[in-house]
């Protein structure tokens, strides 16, 4: 399960035990509010899993 979004502290662990995933992981949205076009068209960060 991946989750893409911003998350608070400890949101992670309560889906793996609410749900009982053990590979969850979330790539979080490095966008800025003025500039969210931007941010997605050309992204400063990248997230990759294999």
């Amino acid at each position: 399960m991946v989750i893409k979004t911003t998350i608070v502290v400890g949101y992670m662990e309560s889906v793996r035990k609410e749900y009982g995933i053990k590979n969850v992981v979330f790539s979080p949205d490095f966008l800025r509010e003025s500039k969210a076009l931007y941010d997605n068209v050309y992204p400063k960060f990248s997230v990759d899993f294999s």
